[in-house]
């Protein structure tokens, strides 16, 4: 490389990314903060509106053959990229409500694991113990 060359390797290279379909998400973002409010997404809310949304323009773009949505006239692929892109902030933000299935059942067999130590500390109380009224304990 001449010395006259700036490196590249370490930069991020946005040129590999298509612009005419950063256009259409801009467009969609558009019709979002038109409809709704800008940003207002970043208040979070469920996880599955999203995914909803997101199936929805999948389903209507190749179950459909439907290229563009009938309210905003956005391609479907983009909406279904920004609700991906909405998804990927709230997950590494920690946004919203994570209702997905698998996060849903991971969180109701968390709860009964901690139930299930509740019911052992409960079930070893021995009514004949003498309470330490100092302490707050059994002795």
């Amino acid at each position: 490389m001449s010395a006259n060359m700036k490196s590249t390797d370490s930069k991020a290279r946005a040129s590999l990314l298509v612009e005419k379909f950063l256009d259409e998400m801009i467009d969609v973002m558009q019709h979002g903060a038109d409809k709704y409010e800008e940003w207002d997404w970043l208040e979070g809310g469920s996880w599955s509106v999203y995914v909803d949304a997101m199936r929805r323009h999948l389903r209507a773009w190749n179950g459909d053959a439907e290229e563009r949505a009938e309210d905003s006239k956005c391609h479907h692929l983009a909406h279904v990229a920004c609700n991906a892109m909405i998804l990927y902030v709230f997950e590494c933000q920690r946004l919203g409500i994570d209702d997905r299935p698998g996060a849903t059942a991971e969180r109701i067999l968390e709860q009964m694991r901690r139930d299930a130590v509740s019911l052992r500390q409960v079930s070893s109380f021995d009514p004949g113990q003498e309470y330490d009224h100092l302490s707050r304990s059994f002795k």
